[in-house]
């Protein structure tokens, strides 16, 4: 009496938990699926990080629970969950997220104003989804190589600084 199993996928937004439970049958009435032992991961654990994925966590009943990093998109490197039959004979099935990225979106500002005097104008962003707001902290201005800076100089087509741009990152007001 061999007990079966059938894998099982999610798919949920980036930064969103997922949940995936696979099917667990029995191989003969007689001999159910043994509701007493908790499933656990193939190697007997039933927690797993992936470093750059996320975190697994199987249920005793089987079904897993996937905490994606916030940074990560694209399939997870999934999961083996396995269960035992009232004889004890064991049924591996696995369980495979699926993160679709959620992309902001910015809309750029200007300003015009006497020659000498401060400007300043926001720059707008907006969540791509609720479940990943825009994160403040992380408004930067950029140089022109792309890398954070705390100030940038702006610079005619000769190379002289004619002005200094500053961001606050609480408002998004650029000076």
């Amino acid at each position: 009496v061999t007990p079966t199993a059938e894998p099982t996928t999610s798919t949920g937004k980036q930064g969103q938990t997922q949940t995936g439970k696979p099917e667990f049958t029995e191989g003969n009435s007689r001999v159910p699926m043994n509701d007493d032992v908790p499933a656990t991961f193939d190697d007997g654990s039933t927690t797993k990080t992936v470093d750059g994925v996320g975190t697994y966590t199987v249920a005793a009943d089987g079904t897993v629970t996937f905490v994606p990093e916030k940074s990560f998109t694209g399939t997870g490197t999934g999961v083996t969950v396995k269960r035992v039959d009232k004889n004890g004979t064991p049924v591996t099935a696995t369980y495979t997220p699926t993160v679709t990225p959620v992309t902001p979106t910015a809309t750029p500002a200007e300003s015009t104003g006497p020659q000498g005097l401060v400007q300043t104008g926001t720059v707008t962003f907006t969540e791509g989804d609720e479940v990943a707001p825009i994160n403040k902290d992380s408004i930067t201005l950029l140089d022109e190589n792309g890398q954070p800076a705390a100030s940038v100089e702006a610079k005619s087509p000769a190379g002289d600084v004619i002005g200094t741009f500053t961001v606050d990152k609480e408002t998004g007001v650029v000076t």
